[in-house]
């Protein structure tokens, strides 16, 4: 999480520089989207009622692959509107995650 918290800025700048962009920076908003969601998420996890002992590596496996997916997806969109839902994603599920392991 830190690692991709340290770089997705310079991901940002790259996508700003491509020929054709008008996109607007939001990372502001971006960053206090992933906290709020975050929270939201973090709470509602720990609400539920499952025996994580027996569900949770599998519940890691599911969240690891599908924030590897997101991570990675990031690299194929031109939008940065694209980048940020799926960063916000990304912290969503990763501070989800925090709470069961």
């Amino acid at each position: 999480m830190l690692q991709v918290l340290a770089n997705i800025n310079v991901l940002y700048s790259y996508v700003l520089k491509k020929p054709g962009n008008h996109d607007v920076l939001s990372n502001g908003l971006a960053e206090a989207m992933v906290t709020l969601c975050g929270a939201a998420s973090s709470y509602l996890i720990g609400k539920v009622e499952c025996d994580w002992a027996r569900y949770g590596d599998m519940f890691t496996a599911f969240c690891s692959i599908v924030m590897g997916v997101l991570i990675m997806s990031c690299y194929f969109y031109d939008k940065l509107i694209f980048i940020y839902l799926a960063y916000i994603l990304f912290g969503l599920i990763c501070q989800m995650h925090f709470v069961i392991i």
